[in-house]
């Protein structure tokens, strides 16, 4: 009977023992502290880090959105003026195409109205969201043909100067759009003529100056300059009345 007794006070008294000599005492909760440590030191880097990486891109986009308001008109005449539409290579940016988008979705929704285009949409699509995401899913989807021809066509164009030509090429569209709002044609057709030329003109030279060759430069300008073109007529057939 003394053997079960004598066995668990033994059992006690090695568990109250002290550490060895020579061995530091190791708290019971290190292995949690020193985990919570870590967790919490991992959790500040990532957020340190993708905070600065979001900086880095603002910084990085910032120099393509600084255009001041009073500058606005001129560059607008440079993406219909065929000798000046070099400039907006040189010293293009994403400020005014953005308000360009935001004006063809505005056309867009007019036209809908007007059309009773708008009631035959789908369940769960919008007026507004129909006319944002053709406007611009279209700037993006031109922007990333005209890149592929470039490259195609050994054409050194960089991404931001797509979609900058590609997004003033729609100050045509945006006018010959709001005109087709009127209760004729000829207002559309004359918009769409004119602007739409001066513009294809001027965006088409912009992109053939880039080219080495001037057979590569002129197909990458016919390019260029058809893509607003074909858009304007589909969404004046699709959008308007």
């Amino acid at each position: 009977a003394a053997g079960p007794t004598s066995g668990a006070m033994s059992s006690v008294a090695a568990a109250k023992l002290p550490p060895a000599p020579g061995l530091p005492a190791f708290p019971e909760d290190a292995t949690g502290m020193l985990v919570s440590s870590m967790l919490r030191g991992a959790r500040a880097q990532i957020n340190e880090r993708g905070i600065s990486n979001i900086h880095a891109r603002i910084d990085d986009l910032r120099p393509h959105f600084d255009v001041e308001t009073r500058e606005v008109p001129a560059r607008l005449l440079w993406a219909l003026h065929p000798s000046k539409g070099e400039k907006l290579i040189q010293q293009g940016d994403l400020y005014v195409p953005t308000l360009l988008g935001f004006t063809l979705a505005a056309a867009l929704v007019w036209g809908m109205k007007a059309s009773h285009a708008g009631e035959a949409l789908s369940a769960g699509n919008t007026v507004i969201g129909t006319a944002l995401a053709t406007a611009f899913f279209y700037w993006a989807a031109a922007a990333v043909l005209l890149l592929g021809c470039a490259y195609a066509l050994q054409v050194r164009l960089r991404p931001t100067q797509a979609l900058c030509l590609t997004g003033y090429a729609l100050v045509a569209v945006d006018v010959a759009l709001v005109a087709a709002l009127a209760p004729h044609a000829a207002p559309f057709w004359a918009a769409f003529v004119v602007l739409g030329g001066a513009s294809a003109a001027s965006l088409g030279r912009a992109a053939a100056s880039l080219a080495e060759s001037p057979r590569h430069g002129a197909a990458l300008a016919a390019i260029a300059a058809a893509l607003p073109l074909v858009f304007a007529l589909y969404c004046r057939r699709a959008f308007f009345p």
